[in-house]
């Protein structure tokens, strides 16, 4: 599939993976359930950063770090500061990022910039990420 972008934009933002709270109870449902992938499959952004990418709350946006590439779906997130993307802890992020852990074994997912773009294409099947 070739991916169409919707105009020239394009910006960095450091990346939040957090859980967040309609896609941990859809995981209780399935993890292949179309609710948990409605809530995985996005990532938020600060009002002032979808404007920048002229972005509507729905629309598709790739996510690149390190030549990996997602798509997921754009949200805005109000209280969010400008210059951040919250993407959930989900295939999508574990997908986006490297295998990095602490010591403990824990994964790390702080200090990561990605770059960001609207896309006219579907978001990425999770199919394609496991």
């Amino acid at each position: 599939m070739k991916i169409r972008e919707k105009n020239e934009s394009m910006i960095n933002l450091k990346l939040l993976v957090l859980p967040l709270h309609d896609q941990e109870l859809a995981a209780q449902i399935s993890t292949y359930s179309e609710e948990y992938i409605e809530s995985s499959a996005i990532a938020l952004l600060s009002s002032s950063d979808m404007k920048k990418l002229n972005l509507k709350n729905g629309d598709c946006i790739e996510l690149s770090f390190l030549g990996v590439r997602v798509i997921v779906k754009a949200f805005e997130l109000e209280k969010l500061g400008e210059g951040f993307i919250v993407l959930p802890l989900g295939p999508w992020a574990m997908f986006l990022l490297p295998p990095i852990v602490n010591s403990e074994g824990q994964p790390v997912y702080g200090r990561v910039t990605v770059m960001v773009k609207p896309v006219n294409c579907p978001p990425t099947s999770i199919d394609n990420l496991v």
